[in-house]
């Protein structure tokens, strides 16, 4: 058992009545005492809820994992990309007492989530597998999920049979667990994978199991494969490498964390909620999936195409200007060697038998599609794996400007629609045509300085479309307002927040139009907050 992080009910009680509370958490939160009130207010909550449920028990941890925003590397972690993230002062709580047996009881402070147990061995049909993956897809995993899709219990079960399938000789124990958060559900800010996070941190408390950081990261991320996720581990990886007050540089397959950096001084990110939920269990994560499918067919048809060129390619992010014998023209033409989208047939037909067992196994991640958007989807990762390499020494360099406009550029990449001059919605595709390309490596042939920069690959967005229309209408208001240098889509997409970056002097001008322009039409409370770097993942200590 952690006894680093395990104390009694009342001792639990007596800790945040006490002044150097205050001083554990700002160590956490850093010195904004309003912050830190509310914060004290929702651990008590915690306490509560748990002694109304499960009584005060004798032992107890509580852990917490932060909620995140990736400033740049979108898209991109499962393809080898950088991602520079921030932890953020929403986050998800989690109280657990060990339990004598291997049930685990759940509850939650907000009844919208409804209570539920599993039996750890049970799950495993009494026998832990050798193979967490092959598991996956095992009989006894999908009729788990028989009337119960969506139930937030899923989430809590991939942490802890992940653990368990990786200590298969240690029997972990039960857990009785109460959650409470402020993430808000399906909003683009890893509400999800800080559920993971925190219930991984709590069992590994409970269990007296040690792991490194790197491969703690790795499984949550494999257990958020139990939902059938394929989201990489950017998230988890951003939740627990985070430190107060500074975003991270993390890199990827392998992983490793390359630094932190300092925020730009003078700018606040302000997250707006558009209220347009994406739920990562039901009809969007065909769409996600998809998405990654698309890379790994580009992939392949590249390789076939051009064999030299790709011979030291391991990633996506390997084809990148400067890197390995490529340049940015070189890249344009490569895209252009296949259409802006390909029919299923038609790739499947251009490949010899191997390479067409390689695309069928991306086709068991989703519901196969006719056509896949390939050349807009390409061009996307590649651009914005090299826009997330060169993001932190940007910044550090003080071109606050030039970060804010590759933000904005970043979200033209998934953008599906934009407000014309009357206000109105108007669907938009980017452009990734042959003619597009053409002028792009004409610029580059040209000797114009402005030209060369216009066209250079960080400026270029390619089409990954997981944006909606909302959260495009509200970023192109957020780009009217005097002091917002650039402004996005947070998180994987398909609904959920918009983040924008803000000179301080524009905050509150910025939360006033969106309310009016956004909020105040649709009948909507305003769901605007500025994000503050708090620190990573953990178990709290007295």
């Amino acid at each position: 058992m952690g006894e680093k992080y395990i104390y009694t009910f009342d001792e639990w009680i007596n800790f945040f009545n006490d002044s150097r509370c205050r001083e554990r958490l700002a160590e956490i939160y850093g010195d904004d005492e309003a912050l830190i009130r509310e914060r004290i207010l929702a651990y008590k909550t915690l306490l509560s809820r748990f002694d109304e449920t499960f009584g005060k028990g004798e032992q107890a941890v509580i852990s917490r994992s932060p909620g995140r925003i990736n400033l740049m590397g979108k898209h991109t972690d499962h393809q080898g990309g950088y991602a520079n993230v921030m932890a953020i002062n929403r986050e998800i709580l989690c109280m657990a007492s060990p339990r004598s047996d291997d049930t685990v009881c759940i509850a939650n402070t907000d009844p919208l989530f409804r209570k539920a147990s599993f039996s750890i061995s049970q799950c495993f049909g009494g026998k832990v597998p050798d193979n967490w993956f092959e598991y996956l897809e095992s009989d006894i995993v999908k009729e788990s999920f028989f009337g119960s899709e969506g139930h937030w219990v899923h989430y809590v079960k991939g942490a802890v049979l992940r653990l368990q399938a990786e200590f298969k000789d240690k029997k972990l124990r039960g857990m009785n667990m109460v959650y409470s958060g402020n993430i808000p559900v399906s909003a683009g800010l890893s509400g999800s994978s800080a559920l993971v996070v925190s219930t991984l941190e709590a069992c590994t408390a409970v269990n007296g199991i040690n792991l490194s950081k790197n491969r703690f990261v790795e499984l949550c991320g494999e257990g958020e494969w139990y939902v059938g996720l394929n989201n990489g581990i950017s998230d988890p990886a951003a939740m627990k490498y985070a430190e107060k007050g500074r975003p991270v540089k993390l890199a990827f397959k392998p992983f490793s964390y390359v630094k932190t950096f300092d925020f730009p001084k003078g700018y606040k990110i302000v997250v707006a909620d558009s209220l347009i939920k994406a739920n990562k269990t039901g009809n969007a994560k065909n769409t996600y999936n998809m998405r990654v499918a698309t890379y790994g067919m580009g992939m392949i048809l590249l390789r076939e195409l051009f064999p030299e060129k790709m011979k030291y390619v391991e990633h996506l992010r390997d084809i990148q200007s400067g890197q390995r014998g490529f340049s940015s023209e070189d890249i344009y033409r490569m895209l252009l060697s296949f259409p802006e989208s390909i029919a299923l047939k038609e790739l499947l037909d251009r490949l010899p038998e191997k390479k067409r067992q390689e695309v069928h196994r991306l086709l068991k991640t989703h519901t196969p599609a006719i056509f896949y958007p390939i050349r807009g989807v390409m061009l996307y990762g590649i651009a914005e794996c090299h826009r997330a390499r060169l993001c932190s020494d940007l910044i550090e360099e003080g071109n606050t400007e030039e970060f804010g406009r590759w933000m904005s550029l970043c979200h033209d990449g998934d953008r599906v629609a934009y407000t014309d001059e009357n206000g109105k919605m108007i669907p938009y595709k980017e452009d990734v045509s042959d003619s597009y390309l053409l002028e792009r490596i004409e610029d580059l042939q040209s000797g114009d300085p402005e030209r060369i920069k216009r066209s250079a690959l960080e400026r270029l967005k390619g089409s990954y479309a997981c944006s909606v229309p909302e959260i495009d209408y509200m970023v192109d208001k957020a780009l009217r307002v005097e002091g917002v240098l650039g402004a996005q889509i947070s998180g994987a997409g398909l609904g959920g927040c918009m983040m924008a970056l803000a000179r301080n002097d524009a905050v509150s001008t910025l939360k006033s139009f969106l309310e009016k322009e956004y909020y105040a039409p649709r009948g909507l409370e305003p769901q605007i907050f500025i994000c503050s770097p708090v620190k990573g993942s953990g178990c709290l200590v007295q």
